[in-house]
C-alpha cells in the first residue's frame, strides 16, 4: 500500500444536550440528518478557533484565511479532511421531539404560527468522527485536538445552539500516522479483481452529483467521466501517481436530495444536489489501471465536490472478473 504523511484523529464523544442538524425545514417541522455534517464540524471548530485567536479587525478583513493557526484548513489543495459525525445505528432509536416557539428577530416577539417541532437525537448519544491531516507532523493535530475539546462545552455543534441544543464531550482522542489509518481501511476492502469489469459502489455519505454552477441531467456518460477524475483527484490529493481506471457507463440506483452548507470562503450558504447515503453505482470498467490504489485512496479521502467536509464516502459491493 502508498504511504502517505500526515496524521489521522479519531474522536469519541457523548452528547450532553440533544442534537439538531437541519436536512430540509417543512413549516412546523425540522427533520433531523441522522449523522453530523462533516462541514458542521469543520465549522464548528473553525468558528472557535477564530474567535478566541484573531482580533476583530482580522475576522472582519478574512485574514484567518491566510495567515495564522487557522490558515491551513482554507489551503488548497485542502490539508484537512473532516469525516462525517457517526451515531451508532439505527440512530433511529435515539431521537425525540421538542416542541418549541419561534420568536421575531426583529421585535423579539413570538412570530405567528410559530409553534414548531424539532426532532433531535438524544442526550448521551455517542458518537465519533474522523479528522485526516496530510503532511502533519502533529502541529495541526493539536491546534484541532484543542479546538474541540474547548468548542463541545462552549459553541456546540448543529442548529439551535442558542437554546442549549448540540452540547458534547470527548470521551477519547486516537492521533496515529495517516498511513496506518488508510492501510486499515484499505485492509476493509473486499478482494478486487483487477481485471473485473464491474464494480458496485454504495454511498455512505451524500455525493455531490452537481458543482452548483452545472447541473446534473442525469446522464450515465457524463457521470461516468466525472467519477473517473474525481477518482484520479483522490490519488493527486495523497501524492500519489496512480492511473484511475476507465469508465464506460455507470448504472445508478439513485437516492435524490438536496444539501446545504454555510461558507466561510464566500460568505453565503450554499446548496447541492446529491445522491443521499443508499445510493447505489455500478462501475462499468474498461482498462482497471491503478484500481485497488485509486479506490483505497478514494474510499479514505471521498470523491467529489465537499469531499474535505467527508461528503462522497461509499462502500465497495462487489468486484467481478471476466474469469469469475
Amino acid at each position: 500500500m502508498v504511504t502517505v504523511t500526515g496524521r489521522a484523529l479519531l474522536f469519541r464523544c457523548r452528547l450532553t444536550s440533544p442534537f439538531h442538524t437541519t436536512r430540509q425545514e417543512y413549516a412546523n417541522l425540522w427533520k433531523c440528518a441522522p449523522f453530523v455534517l462533516g462541514s458542521t464540524l469543520r465549522g464548528a471548530i473553525l468558528s472557535y478557533l477564530i474567535t478566541t485567536h484573531y482580533s476583530d479587525a482580522a475576522i472582519q478583513a478574512g485574514d484567518f484565511q491566510d495567515e495564522g493557526i487557522v490558515a491551513p484548513f482554507f489551503a488548497s489543495p485542502p490539508r484537512a479532511y473532516f469525516s462525517f459525525g457517526r451515531f451508532p445505528d439505527p440512530v433511529e432509536q435515539q431521537m425525540e421531539s421538542h416542541s418549541r416557539i419561534a420568536i421575531e428577530r426583529e421585535h423579539g416577539s413570538v412570530a405567528e404560527g410559530a409553534l414548531l417541532s424539532v426532532e433531535a437525537v438524544s442526550a448521551g448519544t455517542t458518537f465519533e468522527f474522523d479528522v485526516l491531516l496530510l503532511g502533519d507532523d502533529g502541529t495541526l493535530a493539536r491546534i484541532v485536538e484543542q479546538g474541540v475539546r474547548h468548542m463541545a462545552g462552549i459553541t456546540g455543534l448543529g442548529g439551535l445552539r442558542s437554546v442549549g441544543l448540540g452540547q458534547f464531550t470527548v470521551e477519547g482522542v486516537t492521533s496515529r500516522p495517516l498511513a496506518d489509518h488508510i492501510a486499515d481501511l484499505h485492509g476493509l476492502l473486499p478482494v478486487m479483481y483487477l481485471d473485473g469489469r464491474m464494480l458496485g459502489l454504495e454511498f455512505i455519505t451524500p455525493y455531490v452529483l452537481a458543482d452548483g454552477q452545472s447541473p446534473w441531467r442525469g446522464e450515465s456518460s457524463a457521470l461516468a467521466e466525472q467519477l473517473e477524475n474525481q477518482l484520479a483527484e483522490a490519488a493527486q490529493v495523497a501524492g500519489v501517481s496512480a492511473v484511475p481506471p476507465a469508465i464506460e457507463h455507470v448504472d445508478i440506483e439513485l437516492r435524490p436530495d438536496f444539501v446545504g452548507r454555510w461558507s466561510y470562503e464566500r460568505g453565503e450558504r450554499e446548496h447541492r444536489f446529491v445522491a443521499w447515503p443508499g445510493s447505489r453505482l455500478t462501475l462499468h470498467l474498461g482498462d482497471p489501471g491503478d484500481l485497488e490504489t485509486t479506490l483505497a485512496l478514494a474510499n479514505v479521502f471521498g470523491v467529489g465536490e465537499w469531499a474535505e467536509w467527508g461528503f462522497g464516502r461509499f462502500r465497495v459491493l462487489s468486484g467481478h472478473s471476466d474469469s469469475a
